[in-house]
């Protein structure tokens, strides 16, 4: 192999990696110039995004099964939503999982067409309704 092949190996298997690497941080950047626009100001969302990959890479090295790291993860996630929820804190939740979104929210609004279609608080809810919107039958 001649050193241009190996340099152009050396380079896609960088760029590579820093893409598969920074994807997840990127995400977590994106997150937080969203909220930033609500007032609030989280410096802890590297630290979130790590104990989450911690506590996924936990439950899967010991329970033997990737799946159950992965529930592991999200648990985590969850569990951290809801403490910043119950301290009044706000969280934006983008998700079709309609037990996640009445679990976590306090209010619900459903986006088609680019546009906010339906609101409702969480108690008011139907899950009827909701679905019929979210699959855009009723507007």
């Amino acid at each position: 192999m001649d050193n241009t092949t190996l340099f152009l190996n050396l380079l896609v298997a960088v760029l590579g990696g820093a893409v598969r690497v920074g994807t997840p941080f990127l995400m977590v950047s994106l997150a937080e110039c969203i909220t930033e626009k609500s007032g609030r100001i989280n410096l802890g969302l590297e630290g979130v995004l790590v104990f989450s990959a911690m506590a996924g890479f936990g439950g899967a090295y010991l329970s033997g099964s990737v799946w159950l790291g992965v529930l592991a993860a999200v648990a985590e996630i969850h569990q951290r939503q809801m403490d910043v929820r119950n301290r009044s804190g706000a969280v934006l939740l983008i998700s079709e999982d309609l037990d996640e979104l009445l679990a976590l929210s306090d209010r619900i609004a459903v986006m088609s067409g680019g546009r906010v279609v339906h609101e409702v608080a969480a108690l008011e809810a139907d899950r009827n309704t909701l679905g019929a919107y979210m699959g855009g039958r009723a507007h």
